[in-house]
């Protein structure tokens, strides 16, 4: 009798089962009954900080045709792809143009399998991950590009605006 280390079964799953297995739990996300599902779509709240700025409004879009699966067998595990719009606007932007950003990245989660519950079931041990097996990489380029020349435009202006020690009006006392 083969021996199947106290699974009640044992099968083999090829890349595309268990891409199959990802995209169901990816059209469970509108589903917020339990464990288990990707989300379609995720508020991140207002507060939330980016850097020195605050969130004011935004939201993570997670496509199903950008999920993808590759299996990793020097975790003995699996990476979890997840192409990602982000959509973000800030509070009190340090200048107008940069208010909004459109961000295109992908999430790879490396998860090794195992037992999550301590009996037969298997199953993607996502809890407690380090925090190297989880990196985000922009895919749509620099997001300040798209405002850069604006940014520094308004930026200078704000200055010579402001009348300060940096561009100011008058210059009393100009020594000849």
């Amino acid at each position: 009798m083969i021996n199947t280390q106290g699974f009640q079964m044992v099968a083999e799953l090829p890349e595309a089962s268990l891409l199959t297995i990802l995209r169901a739990a990816w059209k469970s996300g509108g589903d917020s009954s339990g464990e288990g599902v990707i989300p379609e779509y995720l508020e991140i709240p207002a507060g939330t900080s980016l850097g020195p700025y605050q969130v004011k409004d935004g939201f993570v879009q997670i496509p199903e045709d950008n999920i993808a699966a590759v299996l990793n067998p020097v975790i003995n595990g699996l990476d979890i792809l997840l192409g990602t719009t982000i959509h973000i606007e800030l509070e009190n932007p340090p200048v107008e143009s940069a208010t909004f950003f459109d961000i295109e990245a992908t999430v790879r989660i490396s998860s090794p399998f195992g037992n999550p519950e301590d009996n037969s079931n298997l199953g993607l041990l996502l809890e407690g991950l380090p925090a190297e097996a989880i990196t985000v990489s922009i895919t749509n380029g620099n997001p300040l590009d798209p405002v850069l020349d604006n940014a520094v435009e308004e930026f200078v202006h704000q200055l010579f605006r402001d009348n300060g020690d940096t561009f100011p009006h008058f210059i009393e006392d100009i020594p000849i």
